[in-house]
């Protein structure tokens, strides 16, 4: 990350990590802000406050610090979203100055910018596009045991790497972010007072699991020959109204996705093309090949078959939903 003096003066911020980009502005704020209340001016509404924020960025500061201009709400940057003309050609003015004191910032969080936009391309040109992605499984591990380290705990990769996937963040498409993250780091750090090294069972205690990852949690004990471990969670996550009918419906779907994986690998197609085509996470997958190494193409073959057989069997009425769960989850563990 380049430091703020590297900067130009006009920037537009967006993507999907809208912490990042959060944290941009106020590390921007705390290195050249004394004085917020009269240094620092915030608009959710652009077409309103044109001329209030020009005048802003144009009045010198009394202090030593620099102003900052945030303008929130830009859904004129997206591709359905329109700013009335005397706008645009207000700001285009600014712009195309190149100011060299103030920062104007346009914070396009939760938007997908719209690149062919006249305005995008001006701020591209004369100013400064930083776009905050998600991170990848190995960025938020170390994001983790940074975050961690800053409030004096320490935990092993592993366990770094099991809050990684179980907040959920790492999901395909989760609209989790790392605001999502921190806070169960926050309810971690709180729970493990003064103790320095933070267990996975300190972790289990506080931290927050989603239901699609405590089904995730599920089958994995189920696929790995864990029964006990799987009908304690089973008899957890029913007694706390988790339907068993999605319980059901993510095992037949691990089941598939296991099937759809021995496919592919028999005609021995590489692995990239088998993440975009299954459209998996990275960690998912490799979750996955461990799943197929050691039940085999045959056993997984034969789940599937039986777990037809259930659904079938269920949707009839001639069995109930949990004794198909039960009966397919003893066939995973022939």
């Amino acid at each position: 990350m380049k430091k703020s003096k590297d900067y130009k003066k006009v920037i537009l911020l967006h993507g999907n990590e809208i912490y990042l980009q959060e944290r941009f502005i106020k590390s921007l704020k705390k290195k050249y802000i004394d004085d917020e209340g009269m240094n620092y001016f915030k608009s959710d509404k652009f077409d309103e406050e044109i001329d209030e924020i020009i005048n802003f960025l144009n009045t010198v500061s009394f202090s030593m610090d620099k102003k900052i201009a945030v303008v929130e709400n830009c859904d004129f940057l997206g591709s359905k979203g329109k700013v009335k003309e005397k706008s645009l050609d207000t700001i285009t003015r600014y712009i195309e100055k190149e100011p060299k004191d103030n920062y104007l910032i346009f914070f396009a969080k939760d938007l997908k910018v719209d690149k062919r936009k006249k305005l995008y391309k001006l701020i591209k040109k004369n100013g400064e596009i930083i776009e905050y992605k998600k991170y990848s499984e190995k960025d938020l591990i170390n994001w983790i045991s940074r975050y961690l380290d800053h409030f004096e705990k320490n935990t092993n990769y592993a366990n770094a790497r099991w809050i990684a996937h179980y907040s959920g963040y790492l999901e395909y498409e989760s609209e989790k972010n790392l605001f999502d993250v921190k806070n169960e780091l926050d309810k971690i750090i709180s729970y493990t007072g003064n103790k320095y090294n933070i267990s996975q069972e300190d972790i289990e205690e506080v931290m927050t699991i989603s239901i699609d990852n405590n089904i995730f949690m599920f089958v994995d004990n189920i696929f790995e020959n864990k029964p006990t471990k799987a009908y304690e969670m089973l008899n957890d996550m029913i007694s706390n109204n988790i339907s068993p009918h999605y319980i059901f419906y993510m095992m037949v779907r691990q089941i598939r996705l296991l099937n759809q994986l021995s496919a592919y690998k028999e005609i021995n197609l590489r692995e990239d093309y088998i993440l975009s085509k299954m459209k998996l996470r990275n960690f998912i997958y490799k979750k996955l090949n461990s799943q197929h190494s050691k039940l085999g193409s045959k056993k997984i073959q034969y789940l599937s078959n039986k777990a037809q057989e259930i659904e079938a069997k269920v949707k009839t009425g001639f069995i109930d939903i949990e004794l198909g769960i039960n009966i397919l989850i003893s066939k995973a563990n022939k």
